[in-house]
């Protein structure tokens, strides 16, 4: 593995993201990424402490965005949202695919507007190793180097 990317919000170039690709590049948080991100995660705490209202945080979503989510069930709502989001067709795409998808997944949460909990700065060093399911083939299902998905294509967690 060639040496690691620190993705920093708005500073990576082309050729960051080509060695992520090409090259098998590990990837590492930025501090100031980090620091946005538990940023972020603390408002949305304050607004949960609160108690006020606010549409997808504690509320459900579209036609539901008026009904509120009692405080045990947050963590399903969260869950679901990301699980509508996901798919997977056909073949499963080569590991460089999958490594570049979840490295510019980290960039996209690294600015710190999503609310999403902070992980470690070194999880996303983990991408290149965890997007390859099987070194023989080069191929990877999308999964989250973070969370370990089951043979049958479901979290573990």
């Amino acid at each position: 593995m060639t040496p690691g990317i620190e993705i920093v919000p708005g500073r990576n170039r082309l050729s960051d993201w080509q060695r992520i690709y090409r090259d098998d590049a590990s990837v590492e948080l930025s501090r100031q990424a980090v620091e946005a991100i538990k940023a972020s995660a603390d408002l949305v705490g304050e607004i949960l402490a609160s108690g006020q209202a606010v549409y997808g945080i504690n509320t459900g979503f579209g036609t539901l965005a008026n009904r509120r989510i009692a405080p045990q069930d947050l963590a399903a709502l969260q869950r679901n949202l990301v699980l509508s989001l996901t798919v997977g067709v056909g073949d499963p795409l080569p590991a460089p695919v999958v490594r570049l998808i979840l490295a510019l997944k980290v960039a996209a949460i690294a600015p710190g507007a999503s609310g999403i909990r902070p992980f470690p700065r070194t999880a996303s060093a983990r991408i290149p190793r965890a997007s390859t399911t099987s070194e023989r083939s080069r191929t990877s299902r999308i999964t989250s180097p973070w969370r370990p998905m089951r043979r049958d294509g479901f979290s573990s967690r």
